[in-house]
C-alpha cells in the first residue's frame, strides 16, 4: 500500500469535546494502525479542559494529525467541518472516547476494494469500565446490494450509527450532518444506504464503543435531546417513504414516569409498568407526535 501522505487512502474524522481522558487512547489506536496512509481529522468543538494542549501536543509528533479549533457547535457541525476538508478516497468516523482493532483501517480498506463497494461495516463492541457487550457481530465477510439487505444486516436504525463503517468520499461528500442537533446519525446514515450499490460487512475486526455517561447523548435528558429523538425519527421515516425503502418498526421516542416507561412506535405506543408489558394501544404516529413535541 502507498504511504503517500498528500493523498491519504482514508481520512478519519474524530468530532472532540472536553474529552482530555480519553482522546490520547482513541489517536494512539490510530497512529500504531497497521495501515499507515490516512490522515486524521480532529474538531475541537469548543473543549473547556485540557483537550486542545493534548491535542497541540499529539499533532506535533504525527504530521498525520489534522486539527481544526471552532466554537461549540455540536457533533454533527464538528463533522461536517471535517467533511469539508478530507482528501482521503474513503471516509470513516471514530468519536474520541471509543478505539480501534490495530488492523482496522488495514481490513476495512481490504474489504472495500476488494468487493468494489460503497460501505464496509465493522462489529462493535460496547466497553464499559469492567465489561462489554456486542452490539453487532459478523461471524463471515458477506456482499450485501438490496437496500433492504443493508438495512437488516446493519440493524438500522436501532444501531444506526455512522461509527464502525467505512464509506466511499464518493456516496457521502455530497452529504452533511444535521447541526445543532443530537441523534444526527440516523438521518445521515439512511441518506448514504440510500445511494449505496454495495455493502461488505467485515469479521473479526471490532470497533470499540465506550459507554462514557458524561457524553452528549447519553447524559442526562433533556427536552431538547427528546424532541431531537423524535424530529430524527419522523426525519427517517419520511425520506424512507420517499425512497420506497422498508424500515422495521420504528421507535420514535421511549418515555419514563416513575414505574412506568412508555415507547412511541409509528403504529403503536405500548405501555409498561415495572418492566412488565400492560398496555398497548395500536394508533398511527400522526395522531400524536404533535402532542409528543409539545411536552
Amino acid at each position: 500500500m502507498s504511504d503517500d501522505f498528500e493523498n491519504p487512502l482514508v481520512s478519519v474524522i474524530i468530532p472532540v469535546y472536553n474529552a482530555e481522558k480519553y482522546i490520547a487512547k482513541c489517536i494512539n489506536s490510530l497512529i500504531e494502525q497497521t495501515l499507515q496512509n490516512f490522515e486524521v481529522i480532529v474538531v475541537n468543538d469548543g473543549s473547556t479542559d485540557n483537550t486542545p494542549d493534548i491535542l497541540k501536543e499529539l499533532a506535533k509528533e504525527d504530521s498525520r494529525i489534522i486539527v481544526i479549533n471552532q466554537s461549540n457547535q455540536k457533533q454533527g457541525a464538528a463533522r461536517n467541518r471535517g467533511l469539508e476538508i478530507a482528501k482521503g478516497k474513503y471516509i470513516t468516523f471514530v468519536d474520541a472516547d471509543d478505539w480501534l482493532d490495530l488492523d482496522y483501517l488495514e481490513r476495512m480498506y481490504q474489504a472495500i476494494i476488494e468487493d468494489k463497494a460503497d460501505i464496509a461495516v465493522s462489529g462493535l463492541v460496547r466497553e464499559y469500565t469492567n465489561s462489554y457487550k456486542y452490539y453487532l457481530k459478523y461471524e463471515e465477510k458477506q456482499v450485501f446490494r438490496d437496500i433492504s439487505d443493508v438495512i437488516k444486516i446493519c440493524k438500522f436504525p436501532s444501531k444506526g450509527y455512522v461509527c464502525g463503517k467505512l464509506f466511499s468520499a464518493d456516496l457521502i461528500k455530497g452529504l452533511r450532518f444535521k447541526e445543532n442537533v443530537y441523534y444526527e446519525d440516523t438521518a445521515f446514515l439512511i441518506r448514504a444506504f440510500g445511494s449505496t450499490k454495495t455493502l461488505v460487512t467485515v469479521p473479526e475486526i471490532l470497533y470499540h464503543y465506550f459507554s462514557n455517561k458524561s457524553s452528549t447523548v447519553k447524559s442526562a435528558q433533556s427536552k431538547k435531546k427528546f424532541h431531537d429523538r423524535i424530529r430524527s425519527a419522523l426525519e427517517v421515516m419520511e425520506f424512507a417513504a420517499q425512497q420506497n425503502i422498508t424500515l422495521p418498526n420504528l421507535l420514535i421516542a421511549k418515555e419514563r414516569k416513575f414505574l412506568s416507561t412508555i415507547k412511541y412506535y409509528r403504529d403503536r405506543i405500548v405501555y409498561y409498568y415495572l418492566g412488565i408489558k400492560v398496555y398497548v394501544k395500536h394508533i398511527h404516529f400522526e395522531q400524536y407526535v404533535d402532542k409528543l413535541l409539545e411536552n
